[in-house]
């Protein structure tokens, strides 16, 4: 069984090939210059976009139903323009690759406290005076590492939320931006609800509390606030209603758009969970 076979099964996924949804999808893969991908829904009730990406360069759009229900949608019946407004921002991920979470996001996180320890220790070497214990000396590598280690986290978060705002471009100019604004405030909305109503089951805490203090879940927590952070929602609004008024209201063609998934309130606790997350294999 494949990795994704495992996931899959695991979020009882379920794989749409046809409907309205389906066409929708298909035709805005059309109008973003990419394949159309294969379409899971999972029964999540947090409201979430995801691709999954494989080596063989395919990908496959993941939605939560959750999504489906926040943005007034289903898979065989309507299909609203801020679904596929979700959808193009998903889209714009597959045109943006890959590269800028490994170049933009891990590069900084490794590199920054790497070469902030080497220029200390070059430093130490050529003054005398820091001759001392190794005890001492690898404490105070190891908190140059840090310090360094925090400047690449903020370089990651920052290249992030760039590569989350010129996804939201791509969705709206595959729609509009009334329609991705509108979609990001549901988001806001439905995904507190949803985490409120989530984690005040007792037998929810008790696993969130197990999950949080677990090396994945401390993972998960650093990497969804430096390489996967996303801005805030009115930090999006505000982006979008500067491209609406570039746009002069009117509808970009196709080729306008050029090429990162909507990750708002909750998302943290989908990834450490390990539900229905930014799955990328």
């Amino acid at each position: 069984m494949s990795i994704d076979e495992v996931l899959l099964n695991f979020s009882k996924a379920k794989p749409i090939t046809s409907g309205s949804l389906h066409a929708s999808v298909h035709e805005l893969a059309q109008r973003a210059g990419i394949e159309t991908p294969h379409i899971i829904v999972t029964p999540s009730k947090m409201p979430n976009a995801f691709m999954m990406f494989y080596s063989d360069g395919n990908c496959k759009l993941g939605l939560t139903q959750g999504m489906l229900d926040s943005m007034g949608s289903s898979t065989h019946g309507k299909v609203t323009p801020e679904l596929k407004a979700v959808i193009g921002h998903e889209f714009g991920h597959v045109r943006k690759g890959l590269m800028p979470y490994y170049v933009g996001g891990y590069l900084p996180m490794i590199a920054m406290p790497l070469a902030s320890m080497y220029v200390y220790d070059q430093y130490r070497n050529q003054d005398a005076k820091h001759q001392e214990s190794n005890l001492k000396r690898f404490a105070k590598d190891g908190g140059v590492g840090f310090l360094g280690l925090i400047a690449g986290g903020a370089v990651a978060r920052h290249n992030a939320k760039e590569v989350e705002f010129y996804c939201d471009r791509f969705g709206a100019e595959l729609t509009t931006p009334k329609a991705m604004e509108q979609s990001l405030r549901n988001l806001t909305r439905d995904g507190r609800k949803a985490m409120l109503e989530w984690t005040a089951k007792p037998e929810n805490s008790a696993k969130l509390e197990e999950a949080v203090f677990s090396f994945k879940g401390l993972y998960e927590v650093l990497m969804s606030y430096t390489v996967m952070a996303h801005p805030s929602t009115g930090e999006r609004i505000t982006r979008l209603r500067e491209l609406a008024g570039t746009m002069e209201g009117a509808a970009a063609p196709a080729s306008r758009v050029a090429g990162a998934g909507v990750m708002e309130l909750g998302t943290v606790l989908e990834r450490v969970l390990g539900v229905a997350g930014k799955i990328r294999v």
